[in-house]
């Protein structure tokens, strides 16, 4: 059985077992062993957090600009 906890700042922590992420094709999402925080905004790129979440509006249309 997996065991996970997730604290006040929203980071999932794998308490015991092991955890595989994959993308909705199927693929396998690569994250650290122990402890990740998935996306919950969908401004990431991936399933991963990746802090998008903390820009503001003219901050994120200017990244994604860049991409």
């Amino acid at each position: 059985m997996v065991k996970l906890f997730r604290n006040e700042r929203g980071q999932i922590k794998v308490l015991e077992g092991d955890v595989q992420l994959v993308n909705e094709d199927g693929s396998e999402v690569r994250h650290h062993a122990t402890k990740f925080s998935i996306c919950g905004c969908g401004r990431s790129k991936s399933i991963l957090c990746d802090g998008s979440h903390k820009m503001s509006d003219g901050e994120f249309q200017a990244k994604e600009k860049k991409e």
